[in-house]
């Protein structure tokens, strides 16, 4: 059975998922204004994209470390590559210093793609060290045939929980993707996070908490993934205060 979610040294709500909003900026004059708003916004966790980051060599460790002081609530870092619909391609040396810096400075979580996590070995140690929780993901913009063995095989890796979004195009990929969560939380003590991308998605977004899925994702007015739901629209969902 899945362990509660921890992100930084908050735990997730006993009767809601986590709710999330990303913040997605491109330069420092943009990510003060993000701060702002996400302090005032009552998300649960922050997630910082930092590809959608214009010149990567201005965002230095001082700017990492005071964004990781100024917001309120814990942050889930995340470089979301190219190959997985992100904004920069992989660069090993940028991503290597810029999550460096972040697991050193409090980071509540560091988001790592399944397909880089044997080569980042060592910066999956030392999120360990400072015991930063890691997130292994995928996504999956077309469903695949085999989506419930990939979902699965997951399980298998080593990190402290598990997130996967996958485009879904009817209710038969809907209730395929919330039985598979349900599945897997039952079987493995990572905690889930799971999500249907697309607009059959959004229901998976509201719906995944039941079935094992412990964090879903809003929006303030800007999506970072394809059938986001406005903040507004899961708390009123969540009866959240």
């Amino acid at each position: 059975m899945s362990k509660k979610l921890r992100i930084g040294q908050k735990n997730r709500p006993g009767n809601r998922p986590f709710i999330a909003i990303p913040i997605q900026a491109k330069n420092k004059q943009e990510l003060s204004t993000c701060v702002r708003i996400a302090n005032e916004s009552h998300a649960d966790v922050i997630e910082w994209r930092i590809d959608a980051w214009q010149d990567l060599q201005t965002l230095t460790p001082t700017v990492i470390v005071a964004t990781i002081a100024e917001i309120q609530q814990p942050m889930i870092l995340t470089w979301r590559t190219a190959e997985e619909g992100g904004q920069k391609a992989y660069d090993r040396n940028a991503y290597y210093r810029l999550y460096k810096t972040a697991i050193t400075s409090g980071v509540g979580a560091i988001d790592l793609e399944v397909r880089w996590i044997k080569e980042l070995a060592e910066l999956r140690a030392l999120a360990n060290q400072y015991d930063v929780p890691v997130i292994a993901s995928r996504h999956d913009w077309e469903w695949p045939i085999d989506m419930t063995e990939r979902l699965m095989s997951l399980k298998d890796l080593p990190v402290d929980i598990i997130k996967y979004a996958v485009t879904v195009e009817h209710e038969e990929q809907v209730t395929q993707l919330l039985m598979t969560t349900q599945t897997l939380s039952e079987m493995t003590e990572q905690p889930l996070i799971t999500m249907g991308m697309g607009s059959y998605g959004s229901a998976t977004r509201l719906d995944g908490f039941t079935y094992g899925s412990q964090l879903t994702f809003a929006h303030l007015g800007v999506t970072s993934a394809p059938g986001q739901l406005t903040l507004h629209e899961v708390r009123n969902h969540f009866e959240v205060d």
